[in-house]
């Protein structure tokens, strides 16, 4: 019997360790993370997952040609994945959501991409995908186009010019173009051009007091109230439009200087009508100052959030006068258009 005994001993202590084996193995398989999303501008889709955006024609590009790309990986991107990326030769232009970059490669780059571990599509990055989702395309407008930072905007002008677009001006890296739907679509082909938008006048809008919403109130009593600092306010001008006539709020001692930007017309499109620094219109920019460093009444009213401060006015409002084909989407009057 001892022996017998001794047997299924052994036996038990034998099969422990393969029943937990077997367990172990049947236990469920932790599942994949689904495909990642990608967000852009005109649409949100997972390319790796076989999603597509249905692309209007005259708006897509080979892929040889291209040389936009995105690349998304298959979670948030760890430095390593980047360094693979630049290892290529890869330029990363922007990062887009989730876990993607726009970069600039070519297509024999784009292919050696394909191959990194972590990464799950590379496709080009479609002129469709620079469209804003509101754009005009009718007849003749006017739009705002962006050029990518660093490119050479000689030749990316001359490209916007070959369609018959109008180039208007340009305000850093970014062109106004006068241009009818055909000519935007071919303006979205030019590979350097980033964004096409409607081109929209800024238009003043009322501020809000920061006392108790940003904690104004609570900065002055604590002793911070602006003394050692210059705020600089660019906007529809300023009271009378001199050191000496800004607001009764603001004294003439406190007043670094008022500043006036004017705007440049644009031939076959505006003019425009300078007024010098005087808050003529609307009195927003007399309104904001006083936000900005007002002293207030003797009771505390109208006071600004650094109501010791000394102040800078710019002045960057002017009168517009539109004409030809401007004429008929935009009506005359104040615009801010003299941003220094």
């Amino acid at each position: 019997m001892k022996r017998v005994l001794i047997v299924a001993t052994v036996l038990a202590l034998t099969l422990t360790p393969l029943l937990s084996a077997g367990a172990a193995v049947a236990a469920p398989i932790r599942q994949a993370e689904p495909p990642p999303t990608l967000h852009l501008n005109v649409g949100a889709f997972s390319p790796a997952a076989g999603q597509t955006l249905a692309l209007p024609p005259g708006l897509t590009v080979a892929a040889q040609n291209s040389k936009y790309w995105i690349v998304q990986f298959g979670g948030p991107i760890l430095q390593e994945w980047r360094a693979a990326l630049e290892a290529e030769g890869v330029e990363v232009v922007a990062y887009l959501p989730d876990f993607a970059y726009k970069v600039r490669m070519n297509q024999g780059q784009a292919k050696k991409v394909e191959d990194l571990q972590d990464v799950v599509f590379v496709g080009p990055f479609e002129p469709a995908f620079k469209l804003a989702p509101d754009l005009a395309m009718g007849g003749p407008a006017i739009y705002r186009v962006r050029v990518e930072s660093g490119r050479d905007f000689g030749l990316t002008n001359a490209a916007i010019a070959t369609s018959g677009a109008q180039i208007i001006s340009r305000d850093g890296d970014a062109l106004t173009v006068l241009a009818d739907g055909a000519q935007v679509q071919a303006i979205a082909q030019v590979a350097d051009v980033a964004w096409i938008e409607n081109w929209l006048l800024r238009e003043k809008h009322n501020e809000v007091g920061g006392g108790q919403i940003i904690g104004g109130v609570i900065a002055n009593n604590s002793g911070y109230n602006g003394s050692s600092q210059i705020a600089a306010v660019a906007d529809t001008g300023f009271g009378g439009g001199a050191v000496n006539n800004v607001h009764p709020d603001i004294p003439q001692a406190r007043v670094v200087a008022i500043q006036n930007f004017q705007g440049a017309s644009s031939g076959g499109c505006y003019t425009v009508v300078g007024d010098g620094a005087v808050d003529v219109d609307s009195g927003h920019g007399t309104h904001v100052a006083g936000s900005v460093l007002s002293d207030g009444g003797a009771g505390g009213e109208g006071k600004g959030v650094a109501p010791a401060a000394r102040f800078v006015g710019q002045a960057v409002e002017d009168y517009v006068d539109f004409t030809g084909v401007c004429a008929v989407q935009y009506a005359d009057g104040y615009y801010l258009l003299g941003i220094p």
